[in-house]
């Protein structure tokens, strides 16, 4: 009966040496994301984001979708038809309207006139 004891005993031990290394583990590993993470935010900070407004927009950098202009369109569910021809679709989900972009990227916009404005943008360039 004291050998059955015994040996749950070293198993316990065993499991609780097994517990403190995953615990330091754990730590390690925490501090390897916070070490990347830190390097990320540093390769971030280095790399500024290209400037946006009108004085400073180079040619092929797309302005807002509010400033695009499109013809006259009809909305029939999910569809977008444009006077001149173009047809393409929207999605609403959660609030938030997207629409297929260049290489097949979703791309998500608050209002619904931006999300038609960036898909007629987005089928005119893509055709060219």
């Amino acid at each position: 009966m004291e050998a059955v004891g015994v040996i749950f005993i070293l198993i316990a031990l065993g499991l609780l040496v097994l517990q403190i290394l995953m615990i330091v583990k754990f730590f390690q590993i925490a501090a390897d994301v916070r070490g990347v993470k830190n390097l990320l935010a540093e390769q971030f900070k280095k790399e500024p984001l290209p400037e946006t407004s009108p004085e400073t927009r180079s040619e092929g950098v797309l302005p807002p979708y509010s400033e695009i202009s499109t013809p006259p369109y009809q909305v029939e569910g999910d569809n977008v038809v444009f006077e001149d021809g173009v047809y393409g679709t929207i999605m609403e989900k959660f609030g938030a309207f997207s629409f297929e972009g260049l290489q097949g990227k979703r791309i998500f916009c608050k209002t619904q006139e931006e999300a038609i404005k960036g898909l007629y943008h987005t089928l005119t360039h893509s055709a060219e």
